[in-house]
């Protein structure tokens, strides 16, 4: 499979090319951060922006974990956003191109750790 979000590659050197490392990493993975961006969507959806802020910035490195660098840098941008004067609906746009990322991000995350021996 080709990738668009997640690089396998980055995710073996963080794991030590431990592939059950790696199956552990992704199994938390898949199991903690859906959790964590539906906090982030009951934020959005409750127009709290220090909450907006705290989620995507608990949610931010880890996108690093997995070669994901430009959801990180849409994160980023969220968390910036919320802590500035602009209006919560002004944030929506950025949500929601993190949101599209996000399922296909889940998706691939699934496909690979399928794909482990």
């Amino acid at each position: 499979m080709i990738y668009q979000i997640i690089k396998p590659e980055i995710i073996q050197s963080a794991m030590m090319n431990n592939v059950e490392m790696i199956k552990q990493f992704l199994e938390l993975y898949l199991l903690h951060t859906p959790l964590d961006f539906e906090k982030l969507t009951q934020a959005v959806s409750k127009k709290n922006k220090v909450d907006i802020a705290h989620y995507a910035h608990h949610i931010k490195p880890t996108m690093e974990y997995i070669g994901a660098s430009e959801m990180r840098i849409n994160f980023q941008e969220l968390e910036t956003l919320a802590k500035s004067d602009v209006l919560v609906e002004e944030l929506e746009d950025t949500f929601t191109t993190i949101g599209k990322q996000f399922d296909l991000l889940m998706t691939e995350l699934q496909s690979y750790l399928e794909s482990l021996p």
